[in-house]
């Protein structure tokens, strides 16, 4: 047992502080000298207790108990050996000898507690699931760490293969080392047969554009074997090579060429025929072609970007054309361009997945959008509720004094055995299909107070949805969903029923849709459409194929002040319909000549509008949002011309178009090239690095996002959004770790190559904007020919050993920890209680040296009294077996008359014990009341007599 005290020098202090509360007591004490002893000690003690109490007393005892902690390798790399590594614990601990306990730690790329500390000989199997893809031995011994009990001695028995592939085993080393625990392991090999992988992938990290370079590959094989090795550019393959494979390491390189600007991504596969894990047979890289700011043109149909593209020309940007279904549908395809200019395109005909990133694109990483009108494009177009109005400064629906009063429409759709052929000779869906989703398009474009009915039609008619409010999309597009095919064609009995449900609707705008793709006969319309007229309804036709009466249906329109349609194939259906529920309202679509009005200064209008403008011939209406800035206005105070920074990005919206039909005269007019430079270059952000560094590691399933910045202060925050090949976003907010440093986590859980927007922003001000990229490969894990030298490190570091068998386990004694009791809060209570013995004293009026005397004196009589009785007791029985020894004969009752004499002699005795008593108390008593009449007052007048007096 040792007695220790954490703060040694505060001991130095008790015989200061003693002192000098003696001294002080004594000055100021008005008790006798006898009672100011006993409050010297008193206080002395408390104030003993109190010092001893903050140096921090305590007790070390060195325990006999020992506890093993088994860690436990459940990570992919020795899969092979779970089952082994189970075995070999539960047979060591039940061989584990009496005062030892044990706990079981299983660890992959986590640490997970199998079993506490325990003295049960028992293990069964392991029940905890931990992150199989990675091996963090730093955690797991971590883990282990907290779980040993202070008073044992401590032993870890590892069960691994040491190879570490996350974490850093070596920054445990001195606490180990530093903590007497005994280091055991049990060793596995990690070598895989019939292994292959890619171990790396080496490319440039900049290039310029038209630069030939090498992609260069490393793969391992643990034997020889035939393969073959791909290598593609984001989805295209550039190159294919077959090879046989030595044992050991083995270099290919294939050749490429910078083509396009911006993040250009890398996957290398490989397929060997002799392999067992295919987790680690890809591998991907990036390179960042440099090159002037690249623009991606969207046009709605063939060369309606043509007269457009002499503008971007003249204008000297580079740029690329596309059709809406051939657009890029991931960031990092998306992100090679600088911005995207988009001409009278039609929302349904963009490319799947590309609206689903376009807002990540302007948001998160600083994507430029111009978005030029035309007949197919805004409210006509179907952007309503898409991410195109979402970004777009203006929205669909008029507002307002302009806004649109209730619709009410009937689609009258026929639905006979005809409209099941294909829509085209190459097959694909049917037309009475394609005419069931262009239906569902012109519920998506209808508002809650419209009104719509679907019509089906073939030698009879039935109601599929009968006119109601459009407030239930979903049950609406179930009854549309319920068309099925049927036999012949009439059409007039349907167009009737139509007219007759959309008299009794209380609407300012009605309108019919008739679609069919045959004919009848019937040639009689001139009452209907009567009807139809008087009760200021229009009627649109679409004809479906050749076999279709176009003749009839065009003079249907004409006569219904409507719309006719011909479609060969079926696929423009959806369009029409949709646009009819915007047509019909004739507001949307402006065809008049106005001249544009300015209406407030900004860096797009700089030098363009100096001379005045060329007049518009038309666009398409659309109302600004709030925060939108509009540069023009029409004559009718419609947006012509509008613009807002909408997240990271910038967006444009001109609703007039790019095809001449309504700009001729913009198109001959020097200043209309300086307009869209000013445009183009307004949406293109500055995302370079500059003097800043932001750096990415892979930790095996995270991404460690470091940022160094030398802008920084209190009010920098510095965020950052990692998106995948498949546009899923994770945003992180990075944490400072030392000046002007930041640091952010982001988990991953797929290889390929990660797009990162990093901001760092002074409050709400962003003051850098960066794009950058990540590839992202397997877990280190799979890589078995790796080395293990942290493993080896810690051995030697810790004086640990390797082991093969139970026996090795708990064949050592180890030194037996010192289990330390602290004593300061045992120091503490004691001394209250003296305080509080020193209180009462105080209020009682209790001196304890008298009292202890007292004590003592009376102690000591009473002992003298009882050993002179004893001594009197021992002498008359002396006297009494002499006197019946000397007079053998005396009779009986001489002998009672000695007793009675001996007895009288005792109660004398008691008597005068009894009047002692009795004067001690009486003195006692009488000492008391002449203190009792002392006055309590102090004589102060007195007092300085004396004082005079002692003095003289």
């Amino acid at each position: 047992m040792q007695l220790e005290f954490e703060h040694t020098w505060v001991l130095v202090l008790l015989p200061i502080i003693l002192a000098v509360m003696i001294i002080l007591n004594r000055k100021y004490s008005r008790h006798n000298k006898s009672r100011r002893i006993g409050e010297d000690i008193v206080r002395s003690i408390v104030m003993a207790l109190i010092i001893l109490a903050i140096s921090g007393p305590s007790i070390k005892k060195t325990s006999d108990i020992t506890t093993t902690i088994f860690l436990i390798d459940m990570s992919d790399s020795v899969k092979a050996r779970w089952s082994e590594e189970i075995d070999f614990v539960k047979d060591a601990i039940s061989k584990m000898p009496g005062n030892n306990k044990a706990g079981i730690v299983v660890f992959g790329g986590d640490a997970q507690i199998e079993q506490f500390v325990s003295d049960k000989k028992a293990f069964s199997d392991v029940q905890v699931e931990v992150n199989s893809s990675a091996t963090d031995l730093e955690q797991a011994v971590s883990t282990a760490m907290a779980l040993f009990p202070d008073d044992s001695a401590k032993r870890i028995v590892i069960l691994s293969d040491g190879a570490e592939n996350q974490g850093n085993l070596s920054d445990m080393t001195s606490s180990i080392s530093g903590s007497d625990v005994e280091i055991k392991m049990l060793r596995y090999d990690s070598t895989v047969e019939k292994e292959v992988y890619v171990n790396n992938v080496e490319l440039p990290e900049k290039i310029s554009k038209g630069d030939k370079f090498q992609v260069k590959v490393d793969i391992f094989a643990s034997e020889s074997t035939n393969a073959v090795v791909s290598l593609y550019s984001g989805r295209k393959l550039k190159d294919r090579k077959e090879v046989t494979l030595q044992s050991g390491d083995n270099q290919l390189v294939f050749a490429d060429k910078g083509v396009e600007d911006g993040i250009k991504s890398y996957r290398v596969t490989v397929e060997a025929d002799k392999d067992t894990v295919t987790v680690n047979n890809t591998y991907s890289a990036f390179t960042n072609v440099a090159g002037k700011s690249k623009l991606l043109v969207i046009e709605g149909d063939s060369k309606k970007s043509k007269e457009f593209q002499k503008v971007l020309k003249a204008a000297n940007y580079e740029y690329e054309v596309y059709s809406p279904s051939a657009v890029p549908n991931t960031i990092s395809e998306l992100m090679q361009y600088k911005s995207i200019v988009m001409i009278d395109v039609f929302a349904n005909d963009l490319r799947k997945g590309f609206l689903n990133i376009l807002e990540k694109y302007v948001t998160d990483y600083a994507g430029g959008l111009a978005v030029i009108g035309g007949e197919n494009s805004y409210a006509l177009g179907n952007y309503r509720n898409t991410p195109l109005e979402t970004v777009l400064p203006v929205k669909m629906d008029l507002e307002g004094e302009k806004q649109i009063p209730p619709v009410a429409m009937v689609m009258v759709i026929d639905h006979s055995g005809s409209m099941m052929e294909p829509t085209n000779s190459k097959g694909g869906p049917s037309c009475l299909n394609v005419a069931k989703q262009a239906a569902v398009n012109a519920i998506d474009s209808l508002r809650e107070i419209d009104s719509v009915g679907v019509l089906a039609f073939d030698d009879t008619y039935s109601w599929s949805v009968k006119p109601q409010a459009a407030t239930d999309p979903e049950a609406i597009v179930t009854g549309i969903s319920s068309i099925g095919a049927g036999g012949g064609t009439s059409i007039y009995p349907a167009l009737e029923e139509a007219e007759k449900q959309l008299e009794k609707i209380d609407a300012p705008i009605k309108h019919i849709v008739l679609m069919t793709d045959g004919q009848d006969g019937f040639k009689e319309y001139d009452d209907l459409l009567k009807k139809i007229a008087d009760n200021n309804i229009t009627l649109s036709t679409v004809a479906v194929g050749a076999e279709a009466d176009m003749d009839t249906l065009e003079w249907l329109s004409k006569r219904g002040g409507g719309r006719y349609y011909y479609s060969d194939a079926g696929s423009d259906m959806p369009r029409i319909f949709a646009q009819e529920v915007y047509l019909s309202t004739e507001s949307y679509l402006v065809n008049e000549e106005f001249i544009p009005t300015i209406t407030m200064q900004h860096e797009i209008l700089e030098g363009v509008f100096d001379n005045g403008s060329p007049s518009l011939l038309g666009y398409v209406a659309t109302t600004p949002k709030q925060t939108a800035q509009v540069l023009l206005e029409s004559d009718k105070n419609d947006p012509i011309l509008s613009c807002w920074q909408y997240g990271l990005g910038r967006t444009v919206a001109w609703t007039s178009d790019g095809t001449n039909k309504w700009t001729g005269n913009f198109a001959g007019w020097d200043n209309y090239v300086t307009l869209w430079r000013n445009i183009i270059d307004w949406t293109i952000a500055n995302t370079d690095v500059g003097e800043d560094t932001v750096n990415v590691e892979q930790n095996a399933d995270s991404a460690v996002i470091t940022y160094e910045t030398s802008k920084y202060d209190e009010n920098t925050k510095v965020t950052a959004v990692m998106t995948d090949e498949e546009g899923n976003q994770q945003d992180v907010k990075l944490k400072a770790i030392s000046p002007g440093k930041y640091q952010g986590i982001v988990p991953i859980s797929e290889i390929g190559v990660y797009c990162i927007n990093l901001r760092n922003q002074n409050g709400e001000e962003l003051v850098k904007n960066i794009n950058t990229a990540t590839a992202m490969q397997y877990s280190k894990e799979y890589r078995f020919a790796e080395n293990t030298g942290s493993i080896d490190d810690f051995i030697n570091h810790t004086g640990g050993r390797i082991i093969e068998t139970t026996k090795e386990v708990f064949d050592t004694e180890i030194k037996g920890a010192k289990r330390r009791t602290k004593l300061a809060e045992l120091f503490m209570i004691m001394a209250i209680l003296f305080f509080v013995l020193d209180i009462a004293s105080r209020r009682m009026s209790i001196d304890w040296i008298v009292l202890i005397q007292n004590g003592f004196t009376k102690t000591t009589t009473n002992v003298a009294q009882k050993v002179e009785e004893e001594a009197e007791k021992i002498r008359a029985s002396k006297d009494t077996k002499k006197h019946i020894e000397h007079n053998g004969h005396v009779e009986h009752n001489e002998h009672i008359e000695y007793k009675e004499s001996i007895k009288h002699k005792e109660k004398i005795k008691h008597k005068d014990n009894k009047k002692q008593k009795s004067g001690d108390r009486k003195i006692r008593k009488d000492t008391q009341k002449k203190q009792k009449s002392q006055p309590t007052t102090i004589d102060t007048a007195s007092l300085l007599k004396k004082k005079d007096e002692r003095n003289l």
